[in-house]
């Protein structure tokens, strides 16, 4: 018996009409066929299975081979990135240059804050790029204590702790007048070369050009040796096209001399710094 209905292998068909022996074939030929046909969907059913897991499993070992591709790919990246990062460098360090570089911040009363806040960005730039520097200069911030520490100390800003020599005294007091240069766009002389025992003066004026030639009006007046960095030559010019340069590019080129491969870009608003 099958789902209530009696198998028609065991139905005694001698006492059965034609109509009847007809009817049970054709309902045997069902039982069979339904048979077949329930055969035929569980092997569909276990093909689409296995055919699903194949997938699957294939699916897997490309992410796997993706994944570990990323992986790899990802791991490169970052040894590349940490082989070319560069180390905080002191300039107490057995590589530090010996060289002084001093931003001269006397200036503050010639500036808005505005053109202060530009000052001190291009001063925490340097001082980046001096401790990432093969060979750090010995950066120092002289006259400091007016504007510049104010707005400093009012956006928490912890220069105190910045590798840095400050100074609330000017640069005469600092260096002897024999050892001064004064760097500035306007000095006719060519610094022809760096001396590493002279320290070397930058004016840390944001000024647009409203107090041109002050910063050479004040060497000379000083008594002090002035120069400008050969920037004409560098970049293939004739010396009499006048070419000024930015002080915050003067203490990229001053930088230069000591580590060529870094570099410290100007913003173009300001002659001095």
């Amino acid at each position: 018996m099958e789902g209530g209905i009696e198998e028609p292998g065991n139905i005694d068909q001698s006492t059965m009409s034609k109509r009847q022996r007809k009817r049970l074939q054709k309902r045997q030929f069902f039982v069979e066929h339904r048979k077949i046909k329930r055969k035929e969907k569980k092997e569909r059913k276990k093909a689409k299975k296995r055919k699903l897991q194949e997938e699957k499993e294939t699916e897997d070992g490309k992410e796997g081979v993706s994944s570990a591709s990323d992986n790899l790919a990802n791991n490169k990246e970052k040894l590349s990135l940490n082989a070319t990062k560069k180390k905080f460098k002191s300039m107490n360090s057995e590589h530090a240059s010996p060289l002084r570089v001093a931003i001269d911040l006397s200036f503050d009363d010639l500036m808005t804050d505005r053109d202060i806040h530009k000052l001190l960005k291009q001063i925490q730039r340097t001082y980046s790029m001096n401790r990432r520097a093969d060979r750090p200069v010995q950066l120092y911030l002289t006259s400091f204590g007016g504007r510049s520490k104010t707005i400093l100390d009012e956006i928490h800003c912890k220069f105190t702790s910045w590798d840095v020599h400050i100074r609330e005294e000017s640069y005469g007091d600092v260096f002897s007048q024999e050892d001064v240069v004064y760097l500035t766009s306007d000095s006719p002389n060519v610094l022809s070369e760096v001396d590493e025992s002279k320290a070397y003066i930058i004016g840390g004026l944001v000024d647009h050009n409203y107090h041109k030639g002050l910063c050479y009006r004040l060497a000379v007046e000083r008594g002090i040796a002035h120069a400008r960095l050969p920037i004409t030559r560098k970049i293939g010019a004739t010396e009499n096209e006048g070419h000024k340069k930015t002080g915050n590019e003067a203490r990229k080129d001053v930088n230069a001399e000591e580590e060529t491969d870094e570099s410290v870009e100007g913003n173009g608003e300001d002659p001095n710094l």
